[in-house]
């Protein structure tokens, strides 16, 4: 639902239990963490409640008619489901999910699976994303959305490689689609680098903070953070109230039967 500018509607659309656009985009930074607890409780009403907020998550998204948080998804879920706590099994794991992709999938195989999962998503705007990726895939060449969101991050590319140390001075300059791409169209290295630091060394303050077993699966969540800022523009508080307060409050938060 686009809303912009109209405040007395976007108040209207929250209290009628609206889900925000940024809030939409979050959930699927928490999967891992909730598949963390998932797989850690032993009690069978934690097990059922996690199960549900994945579920009832997953419905939402499905339904959402927004592309980049299903792939997300699929892709935190699948992590989250086969990782642990051994640092090295969980690179191994990532190595070959990458290698088996390379070796295994073609244009043909990618174009087959996509026509299976296109009628789920008939009337709704994946359906129309679908159909784009379909044709980049047989012809080479993007349109539609898809293509509309390419021109958006090349023009971010090229203010930012007209001026790669100090960025521009004009926000209008870049894409304004994609968060990472677009500061360092806007700022440069001489702006975009202290930014970085500052994830940085914020996810790091939370990290070391953390269980052990949990660690993994905040990273992935931090993973899914940077590969969303990548696609989108992290515009508003949602963002980083799940990212600095929700997340780290789940990841550092034991569900077990714990008496310390």
């Amino acid at each position: 639902i686009s809303i912009d500018g109209n405040g007395d509607l976007l108040q209207l659309k929250q209290r009628s239990g609206i889900i925000a656009y940024g809030t939409l985009h979050c959930l699927p930074l928490v999967f891992p963490v909730l598949i963390y607890h998932l797989k850690q409780v032993v009690k069978f009403k934690y097990k059922l409640f996690f199960t549900f907020i994945l579920m009832l998550s997953s419905y939402l998204l499905l339904n959402s008619g927004t592309t980049t948080p299903i792939i997300l998804s699929l892709f935190g879920v699948v992590l989250a489901l086969v990782i642990s706590k051994n640092n090295k099994r969980n690179f191994l794991v990532v190595f070959l999910l990458m290698l088996i992709y390379f070796l295994f999938t073609s244009n043909t195989l990618l174009i087959a699976m996509l026509d299976l999962v296109l009628p789920y998503f008939s009337g709704s705007a994946v359906y129309n994303k679908i159909n784009d990726i379909q044709d980049l895939l047989k012809y080479g060449e993007v349109s539609g959305q898809i293509g509309n969101r390419e021109e958006l991050y090349n023009v971010s590319w090229e203010t930012f490689f007209e001026n790669p140390i100090m960025g521009s001075s004009l926000l209008k300059d870049g894409g304004g689609h994609a968060y990472f791409i677009d500061k360092l169209a806007y700022l440069g290295l001489l702006g975009t680098i202290p930014l970085f630091l500052f994830f940085y060394f914020q996810f790091k303050v939370i990290y070391v903070l953390l269980n052990s077993n949990v660690k993994p699966y905040y990273l992935l969540s931090i993973l899914l953070f940077i590969l969303l800022g990548f696609s989108k523009n992290l515009g508003g508080f949602t963002y980083w109230f799940f990212m600095f307060f929700m997340i780290p409050g789940l990841s550092v938060y034991s569900f077990m039967d714990n008496k310390k």
